[in-house]
């Protein structure tokens, strides 16, 4: 912080030294054709010390300009009026303390400053507001920039939860249960439905790879992603699994975050269809409670343990949990609970956004 302070000083002060060294020579050229002209080196030791005294106030105009930001309104132009004209007297005070003390001893305070207002008021008034202008776009630009390098790590932790959640979503235990019902299957002399077994997963495959990419989609999609997920483990839980979909048409073109869903479903499957020994039933519904959207995924099964009971759960719960707090932050939630007549409910509740 020392350094960052000791560089900007050293760069107001030079670039001070170098409106000074431009004003002495403008006014050096300007009196070339006085016979008596002040000697370059005399008329730049007297134009430096101003430049100075207006770069050691620069900090004190960054202050008032991050307090109160130059606006289009009548109270901005007010406040920085006032702080402009302060600008101005103050430089002047202690432009005539230098001038008394350092470049003509005893010369009096008062009459000193009141000649500069005369003379040089406005100059400085404007010499205020450009300096509060050049501020104000350098305070812009830096909140710009870590705007820009919040927006990178966000969408760096957006990415590294997709890959968690593409982790736990096609997990080797997911495919090794497809492939092994396609082997099952070719066994058993059924060609058609090992190429539908295929094609399925890669479908399932594909739209993963794609919508993780893009990080949102529509509901609909979602929707049948989850249909072709659960056609596959149908393959392997055959008559013991039962599907069925509830979901408001309307919600059907509203973003949601892609792949949200499917952890919560493969939850249902593992936890409850595959926990039964005989058949079981997942729900997935999708209802719309004012400007909320309300997705559920129920199953059948014997509830939740004490692990998933208390909160914590699994990669799957926690994966979900961080997406919907990066995405939504407060706005969205997840929440399990055991329902009275048995099974566990795993309810997302976020906004609705309708798609770009």
């Amino acid at each position: 912080m020392n350094w960052i302070r000791l560089r900007g000083a050293a760069l107001l002060l030079g670039a001070a030294t170098a409106l000074a060294l431009v004003d002495s020579v403008q006014s050096h050229l300007a009196h070339a054709h006085w016979p008596n002209r002040d000697p370059f080196g005399f008329r730049f030791t007297h134009t430096l010390p101003p430049w100075i005294i207006a770069a050691l106030l620069v900090p004190a105009v960054a202050a008032v300009v991050k307090r109160w930001p130059l606006q289009l309104t009548v109270r901005s132009v007010a406040l920085h009026l006032i702080s402009g004209s302060t600008f101005a007297v103050v430089h002047f005070a202690l432009l005539a303390l230098f001038h008394r003390f350092v470049l003509w001893p005893g010369q009096p305070v008062l009459p000193t400053i009141r000649l500069f207002l005369l003379n040089y008021f406005v100059f400085y008034l404007l010499l205020y507001w450009a300096a509060a202008g050049a501020v104000q776009s350098l305070q812009s630009a830096r909140a710009l920039r870590k705007r820009e390098q919040a927006a990178l790590e966000l969408t760096a932790r957006l990415a590294e939860a997709r890959l968690d959640a593409l982790r736990a979503q096609l997990n080797p235990h997911f495919l090794f249960n497809v492939l092994n019902s396609a082997a099952m299957l070719a066994r058993k002399g059924k060609p058609a439905e090992v190429v539908t077994v295929l094609a399925r997963l890669g479908d399932l495959l594909r739209y993963v790879l794609r919508e993780g990419s893009r990080g949102e989609t529509t509901l609909q999609e979602e929707l049948e992603f989850l249909r072709s997920y659960l056609e596959l483990e149908r393959v392997r839980f055959g008559d013991r699994l039962t599907v069925r979909f509830e979901a408001d048409p309307g919600l059907s073109p509203l973003r949601v975050p892609s792949l949200i869903l499917q952890p919560l479903v493969e939850n249902a499957v593992r936890h409850g269809i595959s926990c039964r020994p005989g058949a079981g039933r997942i729900e997935i519904r999708a209802r719309r409670t004012g400007a909320r959207m309300q997705l559920e995924i129920r199953d059948d099964g014997p509830g939740l343990s004490p692990q998933r009971a208390n909160g914590t759960g699994g990669i799957g719960i926690r994966n979900t949990r961080e997406r919907l707090k990066e995405r939504y932050g407060a706005a969205a939630e997840l929440t399990l609970r055991t329902l009275p007549e048995g099974g566990t409910a795993a309810l997302v509740s976020l906004p609705c956004e309708v798609a770009a």
